[in-house]
């Protein structure tokens, strides 16, 4: 007979043991799943701020480059000019791709900014190969200077970065 209440007792020890060890589980799990949404939200954080930041390099890259083609174009070095545009494209389809999902409107411009400069590279492009100088005439000169001030507005804003905002 002791022998069954001695088994009973130890039964109802690792019955206790087995209920401490279960919640001791369920507060780690706890705090794990919490340090895991913390981090998270460090992560997103940190991704915003890197996308904006890399958006804000490629904007100023952006303007430099046309303030480059500006110069080029002044000193007629149309050549020259051509390779500026091509960097100049790519820079604002970098600045497109990282761009906030519902920035659609400054999405729209720069796509029309993009395609204005294509046709005045084709332009210059057509002229050169016809070993003529370009004939620039100041709605040109107003076009390329747009789209610099288009570029210059959203690094104003600096909302076109494609992290969500910091709450």
């Amino acid at each position: 007979m002791d022998g069954f209440w001695a088994s009973n007792w130890v039964s109802l020890g690792g019955l206790a043991v087995s209920v401490v060890g279960l919640v001791v589980i369920f507060f780690q799990a706890r705090k794990a799943k919490i340090a895991s949404q913390a981090a998270e939200k460090v992560a997103r954080q940190t991704s915003g701020r890197i996308a904006r930041y890399l958006q804000a390099v490629s904007l100023e890259r952006a303007i430099a480059s046309i303030q480059r083609v500006k110069l080029l174009h002044r000193f007629g070095q149309w050549e020259a000019s051509l390779e500026q545009y091509q960097i100049l494209r790519t820079l604002i389809t970098e600045i497109i791709s990282r761009m906030r999902s519902d920035n659609d409107q400054n999405r729209r411009v720069l796509i029309t900014d993009q395609a204005l400069l294509r046709t005045i590279e084709r332009v210059v492009s057509e002229q050169v190969n016809q070993a003529s100088q370009p004939n620039m005439s100041a709605n040109f000169h107003q076009t390329v200077d747009q789209i610099q001030s288009d570029l210059e507005s959203l690094i104003g804003g600096n909302e076109s970065g494609d992290a969500p905002r910091e709450q």
